[in-house]
Protein backbone atom coordinates (compact mmCIF):
# COMPACT_ATOMS: atom_id res chain seq x y z
CA UNK A 1 0.00 0.00 0.00
CA UNK A 2 2.69 2.60 0.81
CA UNK A 3 4.30 2.13 -2.60
CA UNK A 4 1.01 2.51 -4.46
CA UNK A 5 0.07 5.52 -2.33
CA UNK A 6 3.42 7.15 -3.07
CA UNK A 7 3.08 6.52 -6.80
CA UNK A 8 -0.44 8.01 -6.91
CA UNK A 9 0.62 10.98 -4.77
CA UNK A 10 3.64 11.70 -6.96
CA UNK A 11 1.49 11.46 -10.11
CA UNK A 12 -1.41 13.59 -8.85
CA UNK A 13 0.58 16.11 -6.79
CA UNK A 14 4.15 16.22 -8.16
CA UNK A 15 5.27 19.24 -6.10
CA UNK A 16 4.07 17.64 -2.88
CA UNK A 17 5.75 14.40 -3.86
CA UNK A 18 9.08 16.12 -4.43
CA UNK A 19 8.76 18.09 -1.19
CA UNK A 20 8.08 15.07 1.05
CA UNK A 21 10.43 12.60 -0.67
CA UNK A 22 13.54 13.44 1.37
CA UNK A 23 11.84 13.50 4.81
CA UNK A 24 10.08 10.20 4.08
CA UNK A 25 13.36 8.68 2.88
CA UNK A 26 15.05 9.74 6.13
CA UNK A 27 12.12 8.45 8.18
CA UNK A 28 12.17 5.07 6.44
CA UNK A 29 15.93 4.70 6.98
CA UNK A 30 15.53 5.56 10.67
CA UNK A 31 12.67 3.06 10.97
CA UNK A 32 14.69 0.31 9.31
CA UNK A 33 17.72 1.12 11.46
CA UNK A 34 15.55 1.03 14.58
CA UNK A 35 14.15 -2.34 13.58
CA UNK A 36 17.64 -3.77 13.03
CA UNK A 37 19.01 -2.32 16.28
CA UNK A 38 15.98 -3.66 18.15
CA UNK A 39 16.56 -7.12 16.71
CA UNK A 40 20.21 -7.04 17.78
CA UNK A 41 19.34 -5.82 21.27
CA UNK A 42 16.62 -8.43 21.69
CA UNK A 43 18.49 -11.37 20.14
CA UNK A 44 22.11 -10.27 20.53
CA UNK A 45 23.25 -13.23 22.63
CA UNK A 46 21.67 -15.74 20.24
CA UNK A 47 23.22 -14.00 17.24
CA UNK A 48 26.63 -13.93 18.89
CA UNK A 49 26.43 -17.63 19.72
CA UNK A 50 25.39 -18.58 16.18
CA UNK A 51 27.62 -15.98 14.51
CA UNK A 52 30.31 -18.43 13.47
CA UNK A 53 27.67 -20.35 11.52
CA UNK A 54 25.52 -17.46 10.28
CA UNK A 55 28.34 -15.22 9.05
CA UNK A 56 29.75 -17.60 6.41
CA UNK A 57 26.27 -18.62 5.30
CA UNK A 58 25.43 -14.98 4.63
CA UNK A 59 28.75 -13.71 3.33
CA UNK A 60 29.87 -16.53 1.01
CA UNK A 61 26.78 -16.50 -1.28
CA UNK A 62 26.80 -12.69 -1.37
CA UNK A 63 30.48 -12.63 -2.28
CA UNK A 64 29.90 -15.24 -4.99
CA UNK A 65 26.97 -13.28 -6.42
CA UNK A 66 29.02 -10.09 -6.40
CA UNK A 67 31.91 -11.82 -8.16
CA UNK A 68 29.64 -13.49 -10.73
CA UNK A 69 27.87 -10.21 -11.40
CA UNK A 70 31.17 -8.43 -11.89
CA UNK A 71 32.58 -11.05 -14.23
CA UNK A 72 29.21 -11.41 -15.98
CA UNK A 73 29.16 -7.68 -16.71
CA UNK A 74 32.72 -7.85 -18.03
CA UNK A 75 31.80 -10.80 -20.28
CA UNK A 76 28.77 -8.91 -21.59
CA UNK A 77 30.99 -5.91 -22.34
CA UNK A 78 33.45 -8.15 -24.16
CA UNK A 79 30.57 -9.67 -26.14
CA UNK A 80 29.41 -6.19 -27.12
CA UNK A 81 32.91 -5.21 -28.26
CA UNK A 82 33.15 -8.37 -30.37
CA UNK A 83 29.67 -7.83 -31.82
CA UNK A 84 30.36 -4.21 -32.74
CA UNK A 85 33.70 -5.21 -34.23
CA UNK A 86 32.12 -7.88 -36.43
CA UNK A 87 29.35 -5.60 -37.69
CA UNK A 88 31.53 -2.53 -38.16
CA UNK A 89 29.95 -0.57 -35.33
CA UNK A 90 26.33 -1.31 -36.28
CA UNK A 91 25.78 -3.99 -33.67
CA UNK A 92 23.80 -6.05 -36.15
CA UNK A 93 21.31 -3.24 -36.77
CA UNK A 94 20.04 -2.48 -40.22
CA UNK A 95 22.10 0.01 -42.17
CA UNK A 96 19.17 1.10 -44.33
CA UNK A 97 18.05 4.67 -43.76
CA UNK A 98 14.37 3.91 -44.33
CA UNK A 99 14.32 1.53 -41.33
CA UNK A 100 13.60 -1.51 -43.49
CA UNK A 101 14.97 -4.90 -42.66
CA UNK A 102 16.81 -5.26 -45.95
CA UNK A 103 15.27 -8.67 -46.60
Amino acid sequence: MPLATGLVLAEQFPRTGVRIRKPLHTLSLLGLGGFIIGAFVTNGSSLAAAGSFIFPVLVVPDAMALALGYFGARAAGLGLVILLGQFKGLGGASSRRDGGSGI
